[in-house]
């Protein structure tokens, strides 16, 4: 899910239009980032931590020259998942897993594999059935070559 479909989703929880719970969904995450920025952490009791974390300057290579580089101290978020978000991630899981236990397992006997003949030389495909007519009926063929032939089934 992405932020439109957040906002489709408060506005269908709200009831109230997707323009309101646009403003409402920004304004949370504005509150967030703010809060995060000024004293480094929100907490979201049954939801979660947002954290800012700060790493050391440290010695990396680089790609492209494979060379030593520095790379510097920087700040980064980071979020911690909380316990009643957890349980029901857990919980989900596991109803998914008890789901496919108890899907019904379809054995099949292993037979094995019936021979099969190598074609020995490649030949010609069998002339197709010929259509029966009833007796009372004649039919005749002209082809587009100058002979003609004609046929016709009489009992």
């Amino acid at each position: 899910m992405n932020k439109a479909g957040v906002i489709d989703a408060v506005a269908k929880s709200l009831d109230c239009s997707k323009s309101s719970a646009d403003v409402y969904v920004n304004t949370i995450l504005e509150t967030i980032k703010e809060g995060v920025r000024d004293t480094g952490k929100v907490q979201l009791m049954g939801f979660g931590t947002f954290e800012a974390r700060q790493t050391k300057a440290r010695e990396g290579r680089n790609p492209r020259t494979g060379e030593p580089m520095m790379i510097k101290a920087s700040t980064r978020c980071a979020f911690k998942v909380g316990k009643q978000f957890k349980e029901m991630l857990c919980a989900k899981t596991l109803e998914t897993e008890a789901a496919a236990e108890e899907a019904p397992v379809v054995e099949i006997p292993a037979t094995p594999a019936p021979m099969q003949e190598t074609p020995v030389a490649e030949t010609a495909p069998e002339p197709a059935p010929v259509e029966t007519v009833p007796t009372e009926v004649a039919q005749t063929e002209t082809a587009a070559e100058p002979t003609t032939s004609t046929w016709s089934y009489t009992d």
